[in-house]
């Protein structure tokens, strides 16, 4: 049986890592359809990019932060 992929998830497979950001501000693109999304929330994305890409969580936050602070020069 094959699973299910979203247009988001195969885009999330083809970006590379050194490419990615994660942000937390689009209303609209919550984990439940027609609620608002919240900050809090990144911690699920974070989650679903480390299964897809197969990276511990916690490389991921180091790498999507060194990210961050290169694209944003901080």
């Amino acid at each position: 049986m094959s699973i299910k992929r979203f247009p988001k998830q195969l885009l999330a497979e083809a970006v590379p890592l050194r490419n990615m950001l994660l942000e937390s501000d689009a209303p609209v693109l919550g984990p439940e359809r027609g609620k608002r999304n919240e900050p809090k929330n990144i911690v699920l994305t974070l989650s679903k990019l480390s299964e897809i890409k197969q990276v511990p969580i916690k490389d991921l936050e180091d790498i999507t932060e060194r990210n961050a602070i290169k694209v944003f020069n901080l």
